[in-house]
């Protein structure tokens, strides 16, 4: 019980130390506005939350980015996956065509500094403007390109020069 104790005690001084020595970060909060209603954000329920999971994570990701004491709060309103899911003999698979299956995506946003609103806005995005690759995209992909829409948009409103 004692040695316990003391490798947890050991730990904590340990982690706070630690933390002493990181610069803290900005912070991204994400709110999904009605998923159940967006245009295309898996096939299923059980892709849906997947893509929630790994698009909010991104964008969470992003907020180490901002500067200490910003918060950026970001409703998503609209995806629109890059692909069209295409029925094959081993399942569905998501297929991207070069000028028409582009990721596309609303989102509302408000950065906050110390608690002040300092930016707001709502934008409309879109991976038209972006290099495209033609092919097959897994049906349980990793949404590389729509990850890559989401950092660019992140880059280019709140991290210029990254």
């Amino acid at each position: 019980m004692i040695s316990t104790m003391h490798q947890l005690a050991a730990g904590l001084a340990l982690t706070a130390v630690t933390a002493l020595g990181v610069q803290a970060a900005g912070r991204v909060d994400v709110n999904f506005i009605e998923p159940a209603h967006f245009s295309d954000a898996g096939a299923d329920v059980i892709e849906r939350a997947r893509t929630l999971r790994i698009l909010g994570e991104h964008l969470q990701a992003l907020g180490a980015r901002l500067p200490d004491a910003q918060l950026l709060q970001v409703d998503v309103i609209d995806i629109d996956l890059a692909g069209r899911l295409v029925p094959r003999a081993a399942g569905e698979v998501r297929v991207l065509r070069e000028n028409v299956d582009f990721a596309r995506m609303t989102l509302r946003y408000t950065l906050l500094i110390d608690g002040r609103a300092v930016k707001a806005g709502e934008d409309r995005i879109s991976e038209i403007d972006s290099p495209r690759r033609t092919g097959h995209l897994s049906a349980r992909g990793d949404l590389a390109h729509d990850r890559a829409l989401l950092e660019r948009w992140f880059n280019e409103r709140f991290a210029p020069g990254h």
